[in-house]
């Protein structure tokens, strides 16, 4: 079997969204474009509005494979963060979008929850940890981290 590394997680994570029909539909009925969807962190002060909507891909901090959650000899335990970036001048219609994407994001990245897609299969599961919005912090840009766990054989 091929060894899977975290940006292989995170490549095929981002496929299953740029794949996603709801969560495209959705985001060109709203905006007028498809989410924009990348592996990396960037800054939200670097975004403009042309730059949005977006979602980000990325391993939550600390979690190399050497710093993973070891659950046993042949898997490990992975946490992953899916950034929702959006831009509305309106405090009220950004944090509405923002609520109104952060379901379909977590359905895209879910839709196979028992991996068959993510891995070929050789993850044990997908579940999310944790949603954090960012309270306005960022307006115009309104922005959610939802966080996810990964179980999946071990290959270091």
């Amino acid at each position: 079997m091929p060894a899977y590394t975290t940006y292989d997680i995170l490549a095929k994570q981002k496929a299953m969204l740029v794949a996603d029909s709801a969560l495209d539909a959705w985001a060109v009925a709203e905006f007028g474009k498809s989410f924009s969807v990348s592996i990396d962190n960037v800054p939200l002060k670097t975004l403009g509005p042309e730059k949005l909507p977006a979602i980000f891909l990325a391993p939550l901090p600390g979690e190399s494979p050497d710093q993973q959650d070891t659950v046993s000899d042949h898997y490990f335990h992975e946490k992953y963060g899916a950034g929702i970036v959006i831009y509305d001048s309106d405090p009220e219609a950004g944090c509405r979008l923002l609520y109104e994407a952060e379901p379909l994001v977590v359905n895209a990245l879910l839709n196979d929850a028992n991996g068959a897609q993510l891995m070929d299969g050789r993850a044990d599961y997908i579940s999310v940890v944790d949603r954090v919005p960012d309270a306005g912090a960022n307006h115009p840009k309104h922005s959610m981290s939802i966080h996810f766990a990964v179980m999946r054989e071990g290959n270091y």
